[in-house]
């Protein structure tokens, strides 16, 4: 891809069945923000369980957590800028989830810091490698935390500063 970053690896720490709250379950248009803290993880990995969403459609829910090889928030500001969007990001997976699995995640550094926390949405899921797109999922955001609302506004500015267009809206399937 012209003007690709170099991109850190990308590690899926787990994902686990949770329950969520109806809220979660319903699909705004775009992300809420909130002082929430990181999302609730059990001890140890249980079945899928389903939800149902606003529609009445059943969903598949998972808590997830995803480990980046940037060092710290900073390096993943930089790092990253071009995997984001207002509404979602790009993550670089082998296995993705199943589009329609609704998410409570976390992303974390090298350095252990949190830089993005919140409940989301597979959107779309990749499992070919490509040029154009490589192997993973769009994750729609539905609700974000304060600080991760701040981490992704800096993300933002720091894509249109390189004038590249968002890899999470242009590698969708």
């Amino acid at each position: 891809m012209p003007g690709a970053q170099q991109v850190s690896s990308v590690v899926l720490l787990f994902a686990v069945a949770v329950p969520l709250t109806s809220a979660a379950c319903s699909k705004p248009s775009s992300p809420t923000t909130g002082s929430n803290s990181a999302p609730s993880v059990p001890s140890s990995p249980v079945a899928a369980q389903t939800a149902v969403t606003s529609d009445g459609a059943p969903a598949k829910v998972i808590a997830m957590g995803i480990s980046y090889e940037s060092g710290t928030i900073d390096a993943f500001v930089t790092d990253h800028a071009l995997d984001v969007a207002r509404d979602g990001i790009f993550v670089r997976s082998k296995d993705p989830p199943t589009p329609s699995t609704l998410v409570k995640f976390y992303i974390k550094t090298a350095d252990g810091s949190t830089a993005l926390t919140g409940v989301g949405r597979i959107v779309w899921a990749s499992r070919d490698p490509s040029v154009d797109h490589p192997p993973g999922f769009g994750m729609h955001f539905i609700k974000l935390d304060d600080p991760s609302a701040a981490v992704l506004s800096r993300m933002l500015k720091h894509q249109t500063e390189l004038g590249e267009p968002s890899f999470y809206q242009s590698a969708h399937p």
